[in-house]
């Protein structure tokens, strides 16, 4: 594909997440009207129109800063010890194990998977295991981009994929 179709293709594209992130966000804030109620910045997380007001631009910000990083620097074809990937996926594991430690990590409703992270007065709650979902997924096509030819290969590239994704999942 030509590259000044290939940019079209990609503006029309990010053209329609904005478009879909503005429907979302104005049926949030229609679905949820106060009223007669009025909102407080004092309590922000009580109206959810407010919130999606405030995360629509930092999403688009979010999404407009990860397109220019170039994917490609998660690769495995420097080997393991080069990719950033490798590194996001174990120091998501150890998020995981300090999780579960007491004292480090936080019990919610019976379950300890969060830890809290004090700014000020607020608390801001943060569960390691979304970002070992993340993580999994990049190490997994990075995986996949490095040994694609050779998953047919079951006790050499296939079982090690498998047993990674269990030992994520457990």
């Amino acid at each position: 594909m030509p590259k000044i179709q290939t940019r079209f293709v990609a503006e029309y594209i990010a053209m329609v997440v904005l478009v879909l992130m503005a429907v979302g966000t104005v049926s949030v804030f229609s679905a949820s009207a106060a009223v007669g109620r009025q909102p407080s910045l004092e309590r922000f997380y009580e109206f959810p129109a407010l919130r999606q007001i405030l995360f629509f631009p930092l999403a688009f910000a979010v999404m407009y800063g990860a397109c220019l990083f170039d994917y490609r620097r998660f690769s495995l074809v420097g080997g393991w010890t080069k990719s950033p990937s490798t590194y996001l996926l174990a120091f998501s594991v150890v998020l995981l194990v300090l999780v579960l430690v007491p004292g480090i990590g936080v019990a919610k409703h019976f379950a300890r998977r969060w830890f809290e992270i004090p700014l000020g007065q607020a608390r801001v709650s943060f569960q390691p295991s979304e970002l070992a979902k993340w993580s999994l997924v990049i190490f997994l096509a990075a995986f996949c981009d490095r040994f694609g030819p050779q998953l047919h290969l079951y006790r050499k590239r296939f079982l090690p994929a498998c047993l990674l994704i269990a030992l994520i999942v457990g």
